[in-house]
């Protein structure tokens, strides 16, 4: 709710004009509201210039061609520091070709993670488990290396 200068003004005036105990309460619990009210514009305002300012940069980098966030890079993969260049992960790529032969022999992506699973292969997060999207994602970027997740 954003309140126009003027009437915050004539409200102002209006609680004023009697000096009771009882008008005093109002004038203080108004001029309490009306700042608070004040302070939130002056958020709202600062949010806006924030995300202004965020999507901007992001849009920068995009451009670029830089890596917006997510993983550092695809499962099997890991990104030089200084330039963003992928090199392979020997452990990971082995676990890739594992996926892709499971695929062609027409498993499907959950099956694919169970085994995985059994076989004790882990992704990256310490003591996690492959699910059926990691799995899939790992075959879609493992067809592309050359480009990184949320880079787009």
């Amino acid at each position: 709710m954003t309140i126009a200068p003027t009437l915050v003004i004539q409200i102002e005036t209006l609680f004023v004009v009697e000096e009771t105990d009882h008008a005093v309460g109002w004038n203080a619990a108004l001029r309490e509201a009306l700042r608070i009210a004040s302070l939130h514009r002056c958020d709202e305002a600062i949010a806006q210039k924030i995300s202004e300012r965020t999507t901007d940069g992001l849009a920068e980098r995009k451009k670029a061609g830089k890596k917006l966030g997510g993983a550092d890079a695809p499962y099997g993969y890991r990104a030089r520091l200084r330039d963003g260049k992928l090199f392979e992960v020997a452990y990971e790529q082995r676990v890739i070709a594992m996926a892709r032969e499971l695929t062609a022999k027409n498993w499907g992506v959950r099956r694919i993670a169970t085994r995985l699973n059994e076989l004790g292969k882990r992704p990256r997060t310490r003591g996690a488990r492959f699910s059926p999207t990691q799995v899939q994602r790992m075959l879609d970027y493992s067809a592309n290396p050359t480009t990184v997740p949320n880079s787009t």
